[in-house]
């Protein structure tokens, strides 16, 4: 997640820097470093790059976990793919991660987002599954 957090604070051009033998458990992590590989795709627009590294086993491991869902729902949303963006967005609510504040407030990947209706509709059904906790 350090490559993430480095894109969120505008440090974009470290993340290309990163070394990937240090992501993850060991060099052998290929999960780990995938979702670093996917997230610099996104920053430097190779769509292309960004389909070999998600393919269909790899996106079947991000669908099982909210957070990795949303990290997926912010590479489409880097890469100016709203539908799939907005897809991820919403599995990751339904996986459980539900901070609409978050994602509102605090995301910058998900910034362009937030005119479109069904952004709006997802953010409601976080505020609902966030309310259901809260008390």
């Amino acid at each position: 997640l350090y490559a993430y957090a480095l894109a969120y604070n505008d440090q974009s051009d470290q993340v290309d820097k990163q070394d990937l033998n240090l992501v993850g458990d060991s060099p052998s992590d290929t999960f780990s470093i995938n979702l670093v590989k996917i997230l610099q795709c996104a920053l430097n627009n190779d769509d292309q790059g960004f389909k070999t590294i998600l393919n269909p086993a790899f996106s079947a491991k991000c669908k099982q976990d909210a957070e990795l869902a949303w990290l997926v729902a912010d590479c489409y949303a880097l890469l100016g793919n709203k539908g799939e963006a907005l897809n991820w967005l919403e599995q990751a609510v339904d996986r459980g991660f539900f901070n609409h504040e978050f994602f509102n407030n605090h995301d910058p990947f998900l910034e362009y987002l937030k005119k479109e209706p069904r952004f709006e509709e997802i953010m409601d059904k976080a505020k609902k599954l966030m309310s259901e906790i809260e008390y």
